[in-house]
């Protein structure tokens, strides 16, 4: 028998063997960039998302988020409405003292298209650029999906590598007495499609823009 055969029946004997609690896991394999780190993964993670025509302001206090939306709106023209989840994260802003925005809390899908959302994330992927967003009671997923732009605010320790490091995003934002969420979304940037007749139209399927406001991380 030759060599290759029987490398061939030891993989499919080894594939077929039962798998036990002492079964040896393989190791996923990461690309390389995938497992960037630190201030590496910040900046690849801007460059990244840049590229998926995402918009980035990187600020030195949470507290001037508030300030700093309403510096996009202004920039873009567009009305100083928000729609904000409810993320104590979010809540706790202070967005009173922005007397120029209206905050509205009725999310119902004709209030919301067209409009301008500002949420949280679960985590922010380096590899790709994409934010992930985790559905819930306090974050309703109409926010990522009907406005025309999304604001995002995230915070520097949800910066991960790769798509792999998400789930322990996921594990932590689960805690014992609760359930995993019941849908995990990531976001590549504004929505677009080249379906019809090869033409770009942005914001076939959710926001035309996604701006991302980076913040120092807790702790």
């Amino acid at each position: 028998m030759s060599s290759a055969r029987e490398e061939i029946f030891a993989r499919l004997h080894k594939a077929s063997t039962p798998l036990t609690a002492d079964t040896e896991k393989p190791q996923p394999l990461v690309p390389a960039v995938a497992q960037t780190t630190g201030a590496a993964c910040l900046v690849q993670f801007k460059e990244k998302a840049t590229a998926l025509a995402c918009t980035v302001a990187e600020l030195d206090r949470i507290q001037d988020v508030p300030q700093e939306v309403t510096r996009y709106l202004n920039e873009r023209a567009l009305p100083a409405d928000i729609w904000c989840s409810t993320e104590p994260a979010i809540t706790s802003l202070p967005w009173a003292a922005q007397t120029t925005l209206t905050l509205h809390a009725d999310i119902a899908r004709n209030k919301l298209d067209g409009g301008t959302s500002v949420t949280g994330c679960l985590a922010a992927v380096a590899e790709t650029g994409a934010l992930a967003v985790a559905s819930g009671a306090d974050f309703a997923t109409r926010l990522g999906y009907l406005p025309d732009t999304h604001i995002v605010v995230c915070r520097q320790d949800q910066l991960v590598g790769g798509f792999e490091d998400v789930w322990a995003h996921i594990r932590q934002y689960t805690t014992s007495s609760a359930v995993p969420p019941r849908a995990i979304n990531f976001i590549g940037g504004p929505s677009r499609t080249g379906d019809i007749e090869a033409t770009l139209v942005m914001g076939a399927h959710g926001p035309r823009a996604v701006h991302v406001i980076l913040v120092p991380a807790t702790g």
